[in-house]
C-alpha cells in the first residue's frame, strides 16, 4: 500500500505466522526494506503488484539486521542487477553466535552476496538520501534507515508501536537496546516504519510512543 509518495509499506498481519513488514522507499530508484521469510515472498510480490512497481525499479535491497524473518528470503531477488547491503555486524553474526539462532529456529544460515556493507552515515540512491544508524541491542548488526525529505524511520525491530525488539535472542543486550531508541528519539519523524505491527504517523504520536515504551519498558530490560 501508499503511505504517501515515495514510501510503500507491506504489514504483515497474520498473528498466527511470523513475518516481517517490507517497505520500498525511493522515486524512480528505489530501495527494498526486508524481504522476510522465504514462505513470504508471494504476500510482498502481490503487494508491489497491486501497487504497480516492478522488480527492475529496485535498485538496491537493505536489510535492517540478520534475522530470518528479515533476510532469509534475499536470494530470491537477487538477479544479478539489484545489490543487497546490512550493516558488516549483521554479517558477523551470521557467522557468529546467529548460526545458533538460526539453528534454534530450524532454518538453514543463508549464503547471500552482499555487495558493501553499510556505515553510519548518509546513503544515496538515485536522488533519494537516506542516513544510516547503527543501533545494536535486539540484534548487534540492526540499524535504522532516517529519510530526513521526508521525516521517515525505519526502525527494524528496535522498537514498534507500544513495544521493543526482544534481547533474549543470540546476541542481544538490553542496555544497547535502550541506548539505541535513544539515538534515534531525538529525529525529526513523522512517520515511524517498524519491523512488525503497525505504521505510527505524525510527530506527537511518535513521540508519544517513545514516551510509552521508555516509561512501560525501561525499567524491565
Amino acid at each position: 500500500m501508499i503511505v504517501e509518495d515515495g514510501i510503500y509499506a507491506y504489514l504483515w498481519e497474520d498473528l498466527f505466522d511470523n513475518n516481517c513488514n517490507s517497505y520500498i522507499l525511493g522515486e524512480k530508484r528505489c530501495v527494498l526494506v526486508d524481504v522476510g521469510h522465504q514462505r513470504h515472498v508471494s504476500h510482498l510480490l502481490r503487494g508491489m503488484d497491486t501497487d504497480r512497481i516492478a522488480l527492475d525499479q529496485i535498485d538496491l535491497i537493505i536489510i535492517t539486521h540478520s534475522h530470518p524473518d528479515h533476510l532469509e528470503a534475499l536470494p530470491s531477488f537477487l538477479d544479478g542487477r539489484i545489490k543487497a547491503t546490512f550493516h558488516r555486524g549483521a554479517g558477523e553474526y551470521l557467522c557468529e553466535e546467529g548460526a545458533a539462532f538460526y539453528e534454534m529456529m530450524g532454518a538453514p544460515v543463508p549464503s547471500v552476496p552482499i555487495e558493501f556493507y553499510l556505515q553510519e552515515g548518509n546513503l544515496q540512491v538515485g536522488r533519494s538520501v537516506f542516513e544510516i544508524i547503527h543501533t545494536p541491542g535486539h540484534s548487534p548488526g540492526s540499524i535504522c534507515i532516517y529519510w530526513p525529505e521526508k521525516k521517515v524511520l525505519v526502525t527494524g525491530d528496535l522498537l514498534f508501536h507500544k513495544g521493543v525488539g526482544r534481547t533474549d535472542f543470540p546476541g542481544g543486550d538490553a542496555r544497547q537496546l535502550i541506548e539505541s531508541i535513544e539515538k534515534v528519539r531525538s529525529l525529526d519523524v513523522e512517520i515511524l516504519l517498524p519491523g512488525h505491527g503497525d505504521i505510527i504517523r505524525g510527530h506527537e504520536q511518535v513521540q508519544e510512543n517513545f514516551r510509552f515504551i521508555e516509561e512501560s519498558y525501561y525499567a524491565f530490560l
